[in-house]
């Protein structure tokens, strides 16, 4: 179930336009989106 909710979750975020920074956000690396999403303006 994790890995199934894992990549649909991807996939749409993909989808969405910023699937590799959400992506990191979901694993555990809150910081490095923050550092990331400044620099692109996804948050």
């Amino acid at each position: 179930m994790f890995i199934l909710h894992r990549i649909v979750g991807l996939r749409r975020e993909m989808y969405e336009g910023g699937g590799q920074i959400i992506q990191i956000q979901k694993m555990e690396g809150r910081d490095i989106i923050n550092l990331e999403s400044e620099e692109e303006g996804l948050v």
